[in-house]
């Protein structure tokens, strides 16, 4: 995660998806992992909505997988893989696996930051076609194919040049109160950290 950024949270599950070839089991072995961390076992259970997305695999054999996730929980502590399994779920509007994601959020397994129960009911609603081109049509499910394109807009591929502060506009008191305003980036990061505090934090339930 220090090392790779945002790519984790961002792109890490297109390329997985991208170097696959089609064969899931890798994945799998990464996913069921515990020893891994849980941001890289999501992009790895995002990794087969592109797959599903590309017309790869499919669906149903993607919501089989995920059932057997959800029925093999054993006692063990909270992480995110739970709340982006449900996330998954969702966006292939998994209607079958309803009771799963319900006891999810009974034994307060998903962070509701990302997504609520209402969530869940509004977008099972579009029903399975709608869902399905709406994942198709989202880029965040596309295979990777100019690696050049791709990285161009990256941060440590862009120049960098120190901003000057124009201050001919700015009286000494705003000055001094003055702060540089935040990236969506960073917003986005913040929002995340505090909602890992959050969880981590939880008494577990009994």
């Amino acid at each position: 995660m220090h090392v790779t950024g945002d790519i984790v949270t961002e792109d890490l599950g297109r390329i997985f998806a991208s170097v696959s070839h089609g064969n899931i089991e890798p994945l799998k072995q990464l996913i069921s992992n515990q020893q891994i961390n849980e941001y890289v076992r999501s992009a790895a259970l995002e990794a087969l909505l592109v797959l599903v997305a590309q017309e790869v695999i499919s669906r149903e054999q993607v919501i089989e997988y995920y059932a057997e996730l959800f029925s093999n929980r054993s006692g063990e502590e909270y992480d995110y893989t739970w709340t982006k399994l449900v996330i998954n779920s969702v966006e292939l509007c998994a209607i079958e696996l309803k009771p799963e994601i319900d006891r999810a959020f009974e034994e307060d397994l998903v962070e509701e930051f990302f997504i609520g129960q209402e969530d869940v009911n509004e977008c099972f609603q579009l029903g399975t076609e709608v869902a399905l081109n709406k994942l198709r049509q989202n880029r965040r499910y596309s295979f990777i194919e100019n690696v050049i394109s791709e990285m161009k807009n990256w941060d440590c591929f862009q120049e960098s040049r120190p901003k000057k502060l124009d201050s001919s506009f700015i009286s000494p008191e705003e000055f001094t109160s003055w702060t540089p305003k935040k990236s969506k980036n960073q917003a986005k990061n913040k929002k995340k950290m505090q909602a890992q505090s959050r969880r981590k934090n939880r008494s577990p339930k009994k």
